[in-house]
């Protein structure tokens, strides 16, 4: 029985929406890795210690990643070894997130989403 009795179910709904692969962890990654370009992004990184374990492209996109699926830095984390066979650690992750400007993620995460669906 529905919840609301107005409203009907909808037949075959899931099935469409994983034809979409709107929810697609490698696509979102590839879609945004051709799409950020280098020189537009908003931070550098210090010469000062280590060296990175991901390129600034590769932090952007896994700030697109951490935004576009609502995941805590932890799976974020997991993600980003997954799609990249890169180790990276969640503390990481949170200072790579929070060099990135806010409005330029979701920007970036609204083209994203524009172009796979």
């Amino acid at each position: 029985m529905n919840k609301y009795p107005n409203k009907t179910k909808r037949i075959g709904f899931w099935k469409v929406y994983e034809q979409a692969n709107i929810k697609d962890f490698r696509k979102v990654w590839d879609t945004a890795l051709d799409l950020v370009s280098g020189s537009k992004i908003p931070f550098k990184f210090s010469n000062l210690g280590r060296k990175p374990n991901l390129s600034r492209e590769e932090y952007v996109c896994m700030g697109i990643i951490h935004v576009y699926f609502n995941l805590d830095f932890r799976e974020t984390e997991n993600m980003v070894g997954l799609l990249t066979g890169k180790s990276l650690d969640h503390s990481n992750c949170v200072r790579g997130f929070g060099r990135l400007i806010l409005s330029y993620i979701n920007e970036l995460v609204f083209k994203i989403h524009s172009e796979i669906s």
